[in-house]
C-alpha cells in the first residue's frame, strides 16, 4: 500500500494542499478560488485537475493535454464519484453517513480509503494500492477535498439560515 499524508500547506494559504510521503513533501495541490479546478505537481509533474463545465458533473485529470483520469458525480445529493482511469473504474464514496472518511473500491473490494488523522480535519491519511498511479491517486484525494469544501459550504449556509429564523 502506498500511503500518503496531506494537509493545509499554512493557515494564510487556505486553497494550498501539501503532500507527504514517510514525513517528506512529494507535491502540492493548488486549487482555485472556486474550488473546482486544481494544479497539481507531484514529483516534478504537473497535472490540471478540473470540472468540465459549471453544470456538470464530470471531473477530469490532464497532464501534457492527455486525459489520465475521469470522475462522474451522478449525483449532486450523493458524495460519490465513479472514476475511470487506465482501464480501470472506481467508486470513490463516503465510508458512512455520519464519517468524514471515504472508501476507494473496485467492483466490490475496496483498494484504498481517504481519513482525517485524529478529530479536527487538519491533516489526513490516504492509502492507495501500489499499482494506481500516482497523479490518479491525488486526483482522488483533491475530490475528497471538493467535496468536503462543498459540505462545509452547504452547512454553513444552513447554519446562516437557521440563525436567522
Amino acid at each position: 500500500m502506498n500511503v500518503l499524508q496531506f494537509g493545509l500547506k499554512s493557515f494564510f494559504r487556505p486553497r494550498m494542499y501539501r503532500i507527504d510521503r514517510e514525513g517528506a513533501q512529494v507535491g502540492e495541490i493548488e486549487c482555485t478560488r472556486l474550488w473546482e479546478g486544481a494544479t497539481i505537481t507531484l514529483g516534478g509533474t504537473r497535472y490540471t485537475a478540473g470540472r468540465e463545465g459549471k453544470m456538470s458533473g464530470v471531473f477530469y485529470l490532464e497532464t501534457d493535454g492527455s486525459r489520465l483520469a475521469s470522475a462522474d458525480k451522478p449525483s449532486a445529493r450523493k458524495p460519490l464519484f465513479t472514476v475511470r482511469a487506465g482501464g480501470r473504474t472506481f467508486a470513490l464514496k463516503k465510508a458512512s453517513m455520519f464519517s468524514r472518511a471515504y472508501i476507494v473500491t473496485e467492483g466490490a473490494v475496496q483498494i484504498g480509503s481517504i481519513a482525517p488523522i485524529g478529530w479536527f480535519w487538519g491533516r489526513c491519511k490516504a492509502e492507495f494500492p501500489d499499482d494506481l498511479e500516482p497523479g490518479v491517486q491525488v486526483f482522488l484525494i483533491w475530490l475528497v477535498i471538493v467535496m468536503t469544501r462543498r459540505a462545509m459550504v452547504q452547512s454553513a449556509a444552513v447554519s446562516g439560515i437557521i440563525a436567522q429564523s
